[in-house]
């Protein structure tokens, strides 16, 4: 995704900024940089899953049984 929105010349750019500033902090030697440009989608669940909404009831119900013990 990210080299469709700033093409082949942006990420050159990226990758050689985020280099000069390893070399930079001295978090990297620059005769032996080695980038790894992959990537990989995030598993971000959406609201419509139907785990999710299940999730959140069990948490409700698991939180309003502790505050019921608290109350007592």
């Amino acid at each position: 995704m990210a080299h469709k929105l700033l093409g082949e010349d942006g990420c050159k750019l990226i990758n050689q900024g985020v280099v000069e500033q390893a070399v930079k902090l001295g978090l990297a030697d620059p005769k032996v940089v080695v980038a790894d440009m992959t990537a990989q989608e995030a598993a971000i669940p959406y609201p419509n899953e139907m785990g999710l909404p299940g999730g959140f009831v069990s948490s409700f119900a698991i939180w309003n049984a502790c505050d019921r013990r608290r109350s007592r």
